[in-house]
């Protein structure tokens, strides 16, 4: 009996033990269960572990690819310093090989702190790198441009990706039709590279997405930059210009075109070349491309040829008040494409003449009040005149840094007075030119007033011409 009784506390105890045993195996089943469940829910984390590394930056290598893309890129040393106080934030995507695919930036700048040894820190510097696996070369070249894509790029690099992308879809083609297999989206078309001459279809669509930029500006790209691998001068300068900044896309295309057409044999070409000109002095693609489709439309819609003509037409700086509005209008006040208009207004008549001064092919540029002494009651006391200047072509003041004043005070009561203060200030503007007052004979040194000479009666259209029994008569 005794015996039995002490057997039982010893069983007692013993299945405490395994209790306790099996409690100990359970709790570890769930910390490994648990384990397994954030690593499925953070298979990130997994990946990392093993597939970030750290190498030696002079073991890594450059893609030759990304030299030939993104050219030679000195070191970023904002990149160094940032390096140096926070250390390697994004790791660099290398293949199996070694050979970098996204990071050259950052390559280059652990290179160098790891070169300059500053501190024993930098001296031991590696890498942070992402090894992955790609399937091909093709895949490869894909990723470099892929990994860049929201990066800060210039035109030429653009231009380069788009041709990088360009081979790679010929090359697939010739893959799926070396298996028989359906082509997709012109890739398997040998004829695409007319199709990236052309700039049209959907090539251009499909590789916009991938290179981060609209196709309407990269048409403008492709089309420049197509010209630039020809070696075309006026194509390189261009391209070099949207490199720096200094010009975009849209006003490149177009200052480009006014280039080509100042060199072709176009009705144009005189007009282009003053055009190139005026854009060497500040004036905007925007702008000279709008006066040369001005100009175009002018030649294409002629305005109605003048019944009066000047024996000298060559005359470029002119001052006039005409009496006769409807004979002015009927008289072709100079064959210069290069001139200048002072044309006299006053309040009752300023709207016609303007039209007149846009009649005889001058665009008015300002406009200068003159006071008189003498008053004419209207509405108002009538005290004023104006001067309208206008420009015909490429003829702007070279002389006199001071620009005339917009308002005089002088004594215009007498007509020489009031014309003399005029062609001062006209051969302060252009000095040496030809000057002519077709109105007045003012008698002045270098001034002519020519007769108006007869010419054979020719239909006017215009609706301010009518034909009358005075139609041959000159102003």
């Amino acid at each position: 009996m005794t015996s039995d009784k002490q057997s039982t506390p010893d069983k007692e105890e013993g299945l405490r033990d395994k209790e306790e045993t099996i409690l100990h195996k359970e709790e570890d089943l769930q910390n490994k269960e648990e384990t397994i469940r954030h690593k499925e829910e953070d298979p990130q984390d997994k990946e990392e572990d093993v597939n970030l590394q750290r190498y030696n930056p002079n073991k890594l290598k450059p893609h030759p690819k990304n030299i030939d893309i993104y050219g030679k890129e000195k070191v970023d040393q904002q990149l160094v310093e940032s390096i140096r106080k926070n250390g390697q934030l994004e790791p660099i995507v290398i293949t199996q090989d070694l050979t970098i695919i996204s990071g050259h930036r950052r390559w280059k700048a652990i290179k160098k702190i790891k070169e300059e040894k500053l501190t024993e820190e930098d001296e031991n510097i590696e890498a942070i790198c992402f090894k992955r696996h790609f399937n091909s070369d093709l895949e490869k070249l894909e990723a470099i441009i892929e990994f860049n894509r929201q990066r800060e790029k210039k035109v030429l690099q653009i231009y380069n990706e788009v041709k990088i992308l360009y081979e790679i879809f010929n090359e697939r083609a010739k893959l799926r039709q070396s298996y028989n297999l359906p082509s997709i989206a012109n890739e398997a078309d040998p004829s695409h590279r007319e199709e990236i001459e052309k700039d049209s279809g959907r090539s251009i669509e499909k590789v916009s997405p991938l290179v981060g930029v609209k196709s309407t500006k990269l048409k403008i790209i492709m089309r420049i930059g197509k010209m630039w691998d020809e070696g075309d001068p006026d194509a390189i300068g261009i391209m070099d210009e949207m490199n720096d900044g200094k010009i975009f896309p849209d006003a490149a295309d177009k200052k480009l075109k006014i280039i080509k057409t100042s060199k072709s044999d176009s009705p144009l070409a005189e007009e282009a070349k003053k055009l190139v000109n005026r854009m060497e002095k500040g004036l905007s693609a925007n702008q000279a491309i709008e006066q040369l489709k001005k100009y175009d439309e002018k030649l294409k819609n002629p305005k109605p040829k003048a019944s009066g003509i000047l024996p000298d037409m060559m005359f470029n700086v002119i001052v006039a008040d005409p009496q006769d509005m409807k004979k002015a209008k009927m008289t072709q006040i100079t064959l210069a494409n290069d001139a200048a208009l002072y044309l006299w207004a006053n309040i009752k008549n300023i709207t016609e003449r303007m039209e007149l001064m846009a009649m005889w092919g001058f665009e008015l540029k300002n406009i200068a009040v003159w006071k008189r002494s003498d008053k004419s009651v209207t509405y108002f006391r009538g005290e004023v005149e104006f001067l309208l200047f206008g420009i015909k072509g490429d003829f702007e003041p070279e002389g006199s840094k001071e620009a005339p004043p917009e308002l005089v005070f002088e004594d215009h009561q007498h007509r020489e007075n009031k014309s003399e203060v005029v062609y001062e200030m006209a051969e302060k503007m252009y000095p040496g030119q030809k000057y002519c007052d077709p109105y007045f004979a003012n008698g002045r040194e270098g001034w002519i007033q020519p007769t108006f000479v007869e010419v054979k009666e020719v239909e006017l259209n215009h609706e301010d011409i009518q034909d009358d029994e005075d139609t041959n008569e000159v102003p």
